[in-house]
């Protein structure tokens, strides 16, 4: 006979419970993932791992910045020295510097150049690793007086370290006149 609780009801016996099979029940990897997953963790999920993709691709490529240096010697235009500096997170490897004249007006016009780039130095050894945060120079051996007018473009190849694919960046420079009438090195897109 059942017994009584407090309030009078009989109180019963749970059923009895059957006992779990003997083996795992085997179900795929991906069943176990999706049946975790509603589609809006799905999507989360998805758009989480592309933004990781993409924040790691702009991360880890190479970026390179080339700067005009002091001059050396301000009446020489020509020789002043343009900074290459690797200022990504990544080396790069195989860097190979030149320098292209698309413009130069000498005074007193003895140089007066227009042409599609000649280059004036091409004969720099290339660079095996260029790490981050390291920088080197290039220089313009050519070697004219009073510039009134130049343009030039510094070309650089070389290969990524992550993907390893070779590369070319390209950056224009421009001569403009200051305030005080020096001539300094600007940059200047490629289009224009």
């Amino acid at each position: 006979m059942a017994r009584k609780n407090k309030k009078g009801h009989n109180r019963q016996k749970p059923p009895p419970t059957q006992a779990a099979p003997l083996g795992p029940q085997r179900r795929g990897i991906l069943r176990r993932i999706a049946g975790l997953l509603s589609p809006t963790r799905l999507l989360c999920a998805s758009v989480s791992l592309i933004l990781t993709l993409v924040g790691s691709y702009y991360l880890l490529r190479p970026q390179i910045t080339v700067e005009p240096d002091s001059a050396i010697d301000p009446t020489e235009l020509m020789n002043t020295p343009f900074r290459i500096t690797n200022s990504g997170q990544t080396p790069i490897y195989g860097l190979i510097r030149r320098c292209f004249i698309r413009h130069l007006d000498a005074a007193g016009g003895h140089v007066n150049w227009y042409g599609p780039g000649i280059a004036v130095v091409d004969s720099y050894p290339a660079i095996p690793e260029l790490v981050p945060g390291e920088s080197t120079s290039l220089s313009n051996p050519v070697r004219i007086m009073k510039i009134e007018n130049a343009d030039i473009e510094v070309v650089l190849d070389y290969t990524a370290a992550i993907i390893p694919i070779h590369q070319q960046r390209h950056f224009r420079f421009v001569t403009k006149h200051g305030p005080n009438g020096e001539i300094m090195w600007f940059h200047k897109s490629l289009s224009e």
